[in-house]
């Protein structure tokens, strides 16, 4: 009887040792992402979305006498360099998307919705000025690899006539004769992932949009 009391004693203690052992473990990881990363995925999350400022304003050079055709290879070239730059595959995401547990506008989803927003390029519309305003309210670790970032994202846009914007998970097509509008995306779920040392965007989700 005492020597199974002593066994089940020593496997109650081993359990409470390896118990701490993976909490300090999990301490150190977390405080160690705090200060290593966040920075960095900030940075990141406000470089890559503030880019498609300037390739939505490609569209703007119609008034420096540009052909239509010459404004979507420009801007096509330039989303393709975009998304190959700043995102990458992601198989959690995948599964997530495949599983119906959350829907993540991926790599994919982003070429294509490219092409749909080459469509809206004419010479009738176009985007004279368009600014970019990041303000992330929250950074947190997923998996060894991964980490969840929260955004409120404005897009102030100066454009003539109905001109598409695009923008990080969809396109956003312009109100006829619109002048001046923000586009308010709050709440914008960014998952990324760490490849070669560089954090890329591998899904976004966006919680809900608002045109003024």
């Amino acid at each position: 009887m005492l020597k199974k009391l002593k066994k089940t004693n020593r496997g109650i203690i081993l359990a409470l040792i390896v118990l701490i052992v993976v909490a300090v473990y999990v301490k150190v990881d977390n405080a160690n992402f705090k200060e290593n990363e966040v920075t960095s995925i900030e940075e990141t999350v406000k470089d890559t979305f503030s880019q498609l400022s300037e390739i939505n304003e490609i569209t703007g050079q119609f008034e420096d006498g540009k052909t239509v055709d010459e404004i979507k290879d420009e801007v096509g070239k330039a989303l393709n360099s975009y998304i190959s730059e700043n995102f990458a595959y992601s198989e959690y995401i995948e599964n997530q998307n495949d599983y119906g547990l959350s829907w993540y506008t991926t790599v994919d989803e982003l070429k294509a919705q490219s092409e749909e927003f080459l469509k809206c390029i004419t010479g009738n519309s176009y985007i004279k000025d368009c600014e970019t305003e990041v303000i992330v309210t929250r950074i947190s670790k997923n998996g060894s690899k991964g980490a969840s970032c929260i955004a409120d994202i404005t897009f102030s846009v100066t454009d003539k006539k109905s001109a598409g914007h695009n923008l990080p998970a969809f396109t956003v097509y312009g109100i006829d004769y619109s002048v001046e509008k923000k586009i308010e995306c709050e709440d914008t779920e960014i998952q990324l992932i760490k490849e070669d040392g560089e954090w890329k965007i591998c899904g976004i989700q966006v919680s809900s949009i608002r045109m003024d």
